[in-house]
């Protein structure tokens, strides 16, 4: 006999062999797929969800990255601005090196160009003699 009730509350006497009639298997199979449904909205809900919550963390991680290209960008130019400055410091150090070589240099040609005066004029033969005397 079928084992579901009517809506007046009374057995149903439709299949009194079978375990289910064949209007009340069509009711278990719409209630069935009904359930299935349902988990199925309740499940894409859910996922809605995660994706939702996803795309604010995308569009926070979006943001982090462009903040942090900025940041890098300043750096950069920074390091770029340091290197401009350890370069001209390097070309002042080398400046410096080559006045005092030219310095050194220009000092050494007045001496030599003292020293043939000196030996162009008569003071040096005075000079020289007075070396052979003593």
């Amino acid at each position: 006999m079928c084992n579901y009730l009517t809506k007046d509350g009374i057995k149903c006497k439709l299949s009194p062999k079978k375990d289910i009639c064949h209007i009340h298997w069509k009711y278990s199979i719409i209630d069935h797929k009904s359930n299935e449904i349902r988990n199925l909205n309740r499940s894409i809900a859910k996922t809605n969800m995660k994706t939702k919550t996803l795309r604010d963390e995308v569009s926070h991680l979006k943001e982090d990255i462009t903040f942090l290209q900025s940041a890098l960008k300043d750096k950069d130019n920074i390091i770029s601005t340091m290197k401009k400055e350890y370069d001209q410091c390097i070309q002042i150090k080398q400046f410096e090196m080559k006045k005092a070589r030219l310095s050194k240099y220009v000092h050494d040609m007045t001496d030599i160009y003292e020293l043939k005066i000196f030996f162009r004029s008569k003071d040096r033969i005075d000079t020289i003699r007075d070396f052979r005397r003593t």
